[in-house]
């Protein structure tokens, strides 16, 4: 099966993700990769890819933050009224999901 291509996960971030359930129990993963659709103000961060399907899994924060799987075709074929498009944050580095929930506490939102 051929790899899926994506402008969305850098080919260093998409060496280092574990497939699709990789994390296993880890109640802190390592989070790769980030994604921010600024039409919809919504942020995806990424801690697990299978670039066989174009799947990828972890934390979205739009109307509340939650876990799950995407597809990344979708959020590449994706266009807001505005014009606006999904992007990858090149200037993000990668960090644990608890560094990252504290942050997240400390503007105020709830998870």
């Amino acid at each position: 099966m051929p790899k899926h291509t994506t402008r969305l996960i850098t080919e260093e971030a998409a060496k280092n993700l574990p497939g699709l359930g990789g994390s296993g129990p880890d109640r802190d993963p390592m989070l790769w990769g980030k994604i921010h659709y600024a039409g919809l103000g919504w942020t995806w961060w990424v801690s697990e890819y299978d670039p066989h399907l174009g799947i990828a899994y972890g934390l979205l924060d739009a109307y509340e933050c939650d876990w799950g799987a995407f597809r990344l075709d979708d959020l590449e074929s994706a266009k807001g009224k505005d014009g606006s498009r999904a992007e990858r944050d090149d200037s993000f580095k990668p960090l644990r999901f608890s560094k990252l929930l504290e942050e997240l506490r400390a503007k105020g939102k709830r998870i």
